[in-house]
C-alpha cells in the first residue's frame, strides 16, 4: 500500500542541497528501499506542497528530478506513479548482511562520499543486534574523493559559477556520511571486541563505486552524471554531479573481486592519504 506525504523524510535546514533536491531525495529513498513500489501512486502535489511548507514549483522542480532519473511516471488524470525499474540490482543491505558470517569481517569502500553506505550499513548491523551473527572484529577501510579537492566531478553547469560556493555544503556532506558511519560502529560496543574505521582521501575523481567484502566478494557500479541542485550562500547553483542513489550494481565474480581488490589497495598504499 503506498504510503502517504507524512511518512517522507523531514527537509534538514542544515543540508545544503536545495528544498527540492532534498524532497526528491525522500521519494526516491522511499522508492529504493521498497516503501513505495512499482506503480504505486506519489502523494499529491498539493499534499507534498503542505507536508514540506513549500511552494508548488518546488515539488515540481523534485518531480522533474526523479523523473529524469527514470523512477516515476505522470499519467494524464491520476497522478504520478513509481516506475517499474526494468533492470535487476543487488540488494545492498542483504549484500552487506551476509558478510557477518565469520568471526573476523571487513568492508573496504571505494567512491565519493558514503553517503548510500552510511544510510544502509546501520540497518545491515541488526544482524549483529539481534543475536543473529556474532563476529569478534569488524574493519571498515573508505578510500574516498577528497571534497575539498579540485576535481572533475562535481562541477557547475554553468562555466561563470565557482565550486569555492559549494565546496563547504559538499564538505558538511562528506562530514555527515563518515559521523553516521562512526556512530554505527561505536553502537556495537559489547557485541564486537574489536572495530576499527580508517578514511583515506584521493583526488582521482569520482566514477565509480565498489564493495569489497572480507576480500572475498564484491559489488560494482558506475556513478552517472546527472543535475544536482546546491545552495551556496542563499543561491542556488547548478551541478554537474555524480549520482549513486539507484544504480545498478553488478558482481561478485573472482577474477573481478580480485582486480578490485588489487585496485583498492594499489590506490590505498600510494595517493591516498589519511583523512
Amino acid at each position: 500500500m503506498a504510503i502517504g506525504a507524512e511518512d517522507l523524510f523531514d527537509l534538514d535546514p542544515d543540508d545544503p542541497r536545495t528544498p527540492s533536491q532534498q524532497i526528491a531525495n525522500s521519494l526516491r529513498a522511499a522508492i529504493l528501499l521498497d516503501r513505495l513500489q512499482a506503480g504505486d501512486r506519489l502523494p499529491s502535489q498539493h499534499a507534498l506542497c503542505e507536508r514540506f511548507g513549500v511552494a508548488r514549483e518546488t515539488v515540481k522542480s523534485a518531480l522533474r528530478i526523479l523523473d529524469r532519473d527514470g523512477l516515476i511516471v505522470s499519467r494524464q488524470g491520476s497522478g504520478v506513479f513509481v516506475k517499474t525499474r526494468r533492470e535487476p540490482s543487488h540488494d545492498l543491505e542483504e549484500f552487506l548482511r551476509s558478510a557477518f558470517d565469520r568471526p573476523h569481517v571487513t568492508i573496504d569502500y571505494a567512491g565519493w562520499r558514503a553517503e548510500t553506505l552510511s544510510n544502509v550499513l546501520p540497518r545491515a548491523l541488526d544482524v549483529l543486534r539481534s543475536g543473529q551473527a556474532s563476529v569478534r572484529s569488524f574493519r571498515l577501510r573508505l578510500l574516498l574523493v577528497d571534497p575539498s579537492a579540485p576535481v572533475g566531478l562535481p562541477r557547475p553547469v554553468d562555466p561563470t559559477d565557482s565550486m569555492r560556493s559549494v565546496r563547504p555544503g559538499l564538505l558538511r556532506l562528506h562530514r555527515r556520511s563518515l559521523e553516521r558511519l562512526d556512530k554505527s560502529l561505536a553502537s556495537l560496543a559489547g557485541l564486537v571486541r574489536e572495530t576499527s574505521m580508517e578514511v583515506r582521501l584521493h583526488t582521482l575523481g569520482p566514477t565509480f563505486k565498489s564493495y569489497l567484502l572480507n576480500d572475498e566478494r564484491v559489488l560494482f557500479g558506475f556513478y552517472p552524471v546527472a543535475p544536482h541542485s546546491m545552495d551556496a550562500g542563499g543561491r542556488s547553483v547548478e551541478l554537474h554531479h555524480p549520482s549513486g542513489w539507484d544504480m545498478n550494481l553488478f558482481g561478485p565474480d573472482e577474477p573481478f573481486t580480485r582486480q578490485t581488490t588489487a585496485w583498492f589497495d594499489s590506490v590505498w598504499s600510494t595517493i591516498a592519504t589519511d583523512a
